[in-house]
């Protein structure tokens, strides 16, 4: 028997690209290698197909995929007033926000903002180590009270 299994995903209706990146945790470059049908706006996309994830040790995955924020209120107590949606996670005590757009990265984002890497994930910890869980169309924390 193998130990090598191979991680498959069904497409759900209204997941993209990204979230499905971001949910199964994998580097988007590689999900548009192994999967070239969905192509690089992921307008190949489809619901009810299933798209490559990688491999694993131990049986496949169910992806459910984290929730952005839709809140209109500000974390509790800071009084700066918080776009929406927000980055899952983010902390309370931020004071400037980057709307992050596709292709954007957390170096790339960082650099941009005169800030590190490890601060920002620190302040967006969905974004995870990798930063692999940074969804598109929404706001990151790029700077602190």
């Amino acid at each position: 028997m193998t130990t090598n299994y191979r991680r498959f995903y069904k497409v759900q209706p209204g997941d993209t690209c990204n979230t499905i990146i971001a949910a199964a945790g994998i580097y988007g470059p590689n999900f548009y290698i192994w999967n070239p049908a969905a192509r690089s706006d992921c307008s190949g996309l489809w619901a009810n197909t299933f798209c490559y994830i990688g491999n694993t040790v131990g049986p496949s995955i169910t992806l459910r995929p984290p929730t952005p924020t839709t809140t209109t209120k500000p974390p509790a107590g800071n009084g700066v007033a918080t776009p929406t949606p927000f980055q899952v996670g983010m902390v309370s005590n931020c004071k400037s926000f980057y709307l992050v757009r596709s292709g954007d990265t957390c170096s790339s984002i960082a650099s941009a903002r005169g800030i590190s890497v490890n601060n920002f994930i620190r302040w967006n910890p969905a974004v995870g180590a990798g930063c692999t869980g940074m969804w598109a169309n929404t706001w990151a924390c790029v700077g602190l009270i």
